[in-house]
């Protein structure tokens, strides 16, 4: 039934996840999406321009350093005719003042002002208002770079429309790097919040807060690089500015990064590279206005030079870690940080060729930068993700192991703590048998423990013993090439490995099981299992059997322990009987008073004479045998050693004449031991009744005694007994 359940869940969610896919294809398929009706009155005014030499050029393919042109484009063309009032001239510079006139007329002037990146260097874009009265004018362009010695101006992206349909066109031309640049961007504040978000911040598997600020330099820098934002807001140089500045914060965040997945974490390269992106920052800006170099020339060699040194210390850094490990023994974790590090360096090298070969007057050109970095984020965020789910995995085994403790610690004795535990742990289970089989010293192991939910019926493992050769040394070897826990959900695969096993298993119609080993030291006390779990928990029961199967160990050992403490504390150490704190507590708190019992003492007179002419042994020997002789007839745990000579015996026959027969076995069995040297004086009283004063009835056994000492006293036909009524 939970398996169809579990069946069903599934296909719900992916009929779910199809029909939300269906309703956003469906719904941009039959909209204005990949629409472009408003391209239509947009019209490419690139082609058709003559320059002063009359011939005729596309703009998109020249720029002020190409051949005759010397620093300075100056182009002519006329404005068609079918133009409207809402049309306007719109385009894209690079490096470039500009002027446009209609006809002799100026109609529109640009020029870039000095700012952080240099004379006017970067891109801008244009729109020169238009009117029907300007058709069949002619228009002239002049762009003349900002500084021809040092950088070469573009005019691109030339269209005639309305300015608002020269936005909606880049913005489109633009959305997916700009999309990725979002997302990259979103990713790091979203890392922020979990960073926040964290309670305990230094159970992180890697420095959360690093990656989040590479990810926001990143996505932000590859963001400038789409001009989103100089369309979107019209300004111009606060954008330029960042865009050559932000990306050198980024070798802090790496470095800190990267040194929080070594194993040694040294603080220093977090100062060093902390250290480095402000004096490059300080560098850049330094020889930009103290000795007027523009960044034209000296950015992208900064920049180098800066990817150079960051290379450097991060191989540093990994040579660091690598012999680290390699000393200690260390697991080296940075594998997954090159492999996303090497996606990201192979997409920004290719960047760089298209850039230097293809497309160097485009403001735009890092697509594959923003890929190979959402990739790395990706990788990175994923393995967060492993993390994040083996991390909740461990807190709940931690929360369960936790409460299974709790059980185990509940009660005073380990009895009662094994017995819980075991309920709780196939409670929580949802198991249908919970079982512990025992070593018995004698090549077999037996079942000690067995919890079975409601409905089902005890399968008697008290009284079933199973061998160790043949059975159990193979389920041990079993254990020990599977991480200490074993998972058997067919049985037919120990058929001929393990039959014996098999049989068991077949017998009782065991459909998956789940055990683990008891040890101690190293030595197998025993094993237990859970028999009819949920399919797709066994994984999970494994994990927390092979951990809580130590705590189950350790408590049959307290256990054990517990007995052995019981029986010095509480049992003679020549004789076996009990001794006298036994008898005490026994008649302080297990006797009742209000029942039915007899009473008999009982001394062993002349043992010092024998201790002294034949020894202590002989002496040991007769208490020994006298002891033997009254658990016989009493029972062990009826039988107490008082002192040296002396011992009680309580009997609980249900009948006087019964318990008095009792007392004249005994005495006679101890005679039959032909004891010379040594008399035996008795008193004996039954409690038809009860008593309400143990002290009565003592009192009354100790004048039966002394009379029973006298050598000239006739006993009673009860033997020196006596009937106490109450």
């Amino acid at each position: 039934m939970k398996k169809n359940r579990t069946l069903l869940k599934l296909i719900n969610s992916v009929i779910f996840g199809a029909l939300i896919v269906f309703i956003f294809i469906f719904i941009s398929a039959n909209t204005d999406l990949f629409e472009s009706g408003y391209h239509g009155m947009i019209k490419d005014f690139s082609e058709g321009w003559i320059n002063e030499t009359g011939e005729e050029v596309d703009l998109d393919k020249i720029n002020t350093g190409s051949k005759g042109y010397d620093g300075k484009i100056i182009v002519e063309k006329t404005i068609p005719n079918n133009i409207s009032d809402d049309d306007a001239l719109c385009f894209e510079s690079r490096n470039a003042n500009i002027k446009v006139y209609i006809d002799t007329r100026e109609v529109y002037s640009f020029k870039g002002r000095e700012n952080l990146t240099g004379a006017g260097y970067g891109t801008a874009f244009h729109d020169v208002g238009l009117c029907t009265d300007d058709a069949g004018s002619r228009m002239r362009v002049i762009c003349v770079s900002v500084d021809k010695d040092v950088t070469e101006a573009y005019l691109s992206n030339m269209h005639l429309c309305s300015a608002s349909d020269f936005f909606r066109m880049n913005i489109k031309a633009m959305l997916i790097p700009a999309l990725i640049s979002f997302i990259t961007l979103f990713c790091g504040i979203a890392l922020v919040v979990v960073y926040i978000w964290m309670p305990n911040r230094e159970i992180l598997p890697f420095n959360i807060l690093a990656l989040a600020a590479i990810a926001s330099i990143f996505g932000f820098t590859l963001l400038l690089d789409t001009n989103i934002l100089q369309l979107m807001t019209g300004t111009i140089y606060i954008w330029r500015d960042l865009s050559r500045i932000v990306i050198f914060l980024v070798m802090y965040p790496v470095i800190a990064f990267l040194n929080s997945l070594t194993e040694q974490k040294r603080p220093i390269y977090d100062y060093i590279s902390f250290t480095l992106s402000v004096l490059s920052i300080v560098f850049i800006i330094s020889i930009r206005y103290l000795y007027n170099i523009d960044m034209a020339v000296s950015y992208s060699r900064v920049l180098i030079a800066y990817a150079i040194i960051s290379a450097i210390l991060m191989t540093v850094i990994t040579r660091d870690n690598s012999i680290y490990c390699k000393a200690f023994g260390v697991k080296n974790e940075l594998r997954v940080f090159f492999a996303g590090l090497g996606i990201l360096v192979v997409c920004g090298l290719f960047d760089m060729l298209y850039y230097v070969v293809f497309n160097k007057s485009k403001s735009s050109y890092a697509n594959a930068t923003r890929i190979g970095i959402l990739l790395f984020l990706m990788v990175m965020m994923f393995e967060f993700l492993k993390w994040w789910t083996k991390d909740h995995q461990e807190i709940e085994r931690d929360r369960f192991i936790n409460h299974a403790l709790q059980f185990a610690v509940s009660s005073d004795t380990p009895e009662v703590s094994i017995r819980s535990l075991i309920e709780y742990l196939g409670t929580e289970f949802k198991a249908r048998r919970f079982f512990i089989f025992e070593d018995q010293k004698n090549g077999k192991f037996r079942g000690t423990y067995e919890w079975f939910r409601e409905g089902e019926k005890s399968a008697g493992l008290d009284i079933m013993y199973i061998p160790y050769s043949g059975v159990i040394d193979k389920l041990y070897d079993s254990f020990n090439k599977n991480d200490h826990r074993l998972i058997i959900t067919d049985l037919e695969q120990y058929k001929t490995a393990n039959p014996a096993f098999y049989n068991i298993l077949n017998t009782n119609r065991i459909d998956n099981l789940v055990m683990g080993p008891l040890e101690v030291n190293g030595n197998l006390i025993g094993v237990c299992g859970v028999l009819g779990a949920p399919p797709e928990t066994l994984d999970g029961i494994a994990e927390i059997i092979s951990l809580i199967s130590y705590f189950l160990a350790q408590l049959i050992l307290q256990r054990e322990e517990q007995k052995r403490l019981f029986y010095y504390s509480y049992n003679d150490g020549l004789s076996g009987a009990m001794n006298l704190r036994a008898y005490r507590k026994f008649v302080g708190e297990g006797l009742d008073l209000s029942g039915a019992f007899g009473y008999m003492r009982i001394n062993i007179e002349g043992l010092v004479a024998i201790n002294k002419t034949y020894g202590y042994e002989a002496g040991d020997k007769i208490v020994l045998d006298v002891a033997k002789c009254l658990m016989e007839v009493f029972g062990k745990e009826n039988v107490y050693r008082m002192n040296g000579t002396e011992f009680v015996c309580i009997g609980f026959e249900t009948e006087e004449v019964f318990f008095y027969n009792d007392v004249d076995r005994a005495k006679k069995l101890i005679e039959e031991k032909d004891i010379n040297g040594i008399r035996i004086t008795s008193g004996a009283v039954y409690c038809v009744y009860g008593t309400t004063d143990l002290d009565i009835v003592t009192d009354r056994v100790e004048e039966l005694m002394q009379a029973d000492a006298q050598p000239d006293a006739k006993p009673d036909t009860k033997s020196a007994g006596h009937r106490i009524m109450r």
